[in-house]
């Protein structure tokens, strides 16, 4: 017994000993963080010649106070202003790990790693459609433009191209999946073309069939835009649209070598740049395709 009380008694001690390590390396981290943060604001206030009490007078309403978008502006205006933005990126990733919480106005975090802006997730659902008589209105004076210019030997397209929620419904947040869909511009726009004889491509239903067969994402999981390899077919296919509308023969696009990967880049991951998260390079299960 006498034994085993000893054994149990220095297991205990080595576990104490690991958390108090542990517990002296974060507070040596902590405070090398927060002298970096004085140091710098310091040092921003020292070089512009700027007291520190006529610094922030920003207005303030009680309604702002009140749900907290006064605080936030503050937040941001700090962050923005001062030597402590170097520690927002930082910041920004601990929410993105712990909570899945992305610090960026107007866009959502989605099911299964998947990012969406909140104007997409509108137009989705049709909660910005502007209704039948003014899509009328539109597609008439886009007839008489169109005309216009044909007596000129200029050919107007229309082109439609899809929002992300439109191919990737079923990994928009929980949040939204209740909300029930209206008409939506898109498909006031698209039968208004087709019946005012407009010149117009549908890429919106060309990539929610293609993107059955695709091998490749028409959208990535941090991208708010169609990818880079949705795009090259975008051009490829405008270019045979205008031979075929014209008569003429273009100059081909030519796609060199196709090469995939699992981390996105440029234009793949563009929500990522603007949430200035601390690693940018982040690998996903589905790789993208380049051209390059």
């Amino acid at each position: 017994m006498e034994e085993m009380n000893h054994t149990s008694m220095e297991e205990r001690t080595k576990t104490q000993r690991r958390f108090g390590s542990a517990f002296v390396v974060w507070c040596i981290v902590l405070s090398a963080m927060s002298a970096l943060s004085f140091y710098e604001l310091r040092e921003f206030f020292v070089w512009n010649k700027l007291p520190l009490a006529n610094q922030y007078k920003p207005p303030m309403s009680i309604d702002e106070l009140l749900d907290r978008r006064w605080q936030e502006k503050q937040e941001y205006k700090l962050y923005q202003q001062t030597g402590m933005k170097t520690l927002l990126p930082i910041r920004n990733e601990l929410d993105y790990r712990l909570f899945r919480q992305i610090n960026l106005e107007e866009y959502l975090y989605g099911q299964d790693d998947y990012l969406f802006s909140e104007g997409s997730i509108r137009a989705y659902y049709g909660d910005d459609c502007i209704g039948v008589q003014q899509v009328l209105t539109y597609a008439e004076k886009t007839k008489l433009v169109q005309d216009s210019l044909k007596k000129m030997g200029i050919n107007l397209i229309v082109a439609f191209v899809p929002g992300k929620p439109t191919l990737l419904p079923e990994f928009l947040p929980r949040s939204v999946n209740r909300f029930k869909r209206k008409t939506t511009n898109y498909e006031l726009f698209a039968a208004a073309c087709s019946e005012k004889s407009l010149h117009y491509i549908d890429f919106t239903a060309f990539f929610k069939a293609y993107q059955l067969i695709s091998d490749y994402p028409i959208f990535s999981r941090h991208g708010s835009h169609l990818s880079f390899y949705a795009e090259c077919l975008v051009v490829d296919s405008t270019i045979r649209y205008i031979e075929n509308l014209t008569g003429r023969d273009l100059p081909d696009f030519t796609r060199s070598t196709l090469r995939t990967q699992t981390i996105p880049k440029f234009r793949d991951q563009d929500i990522w740049l603007k949430a200035q998260r601390y690693c940018l390079n982040t690998s996903t299960s589905i790789r993208i395709a380049h051209f390059v």
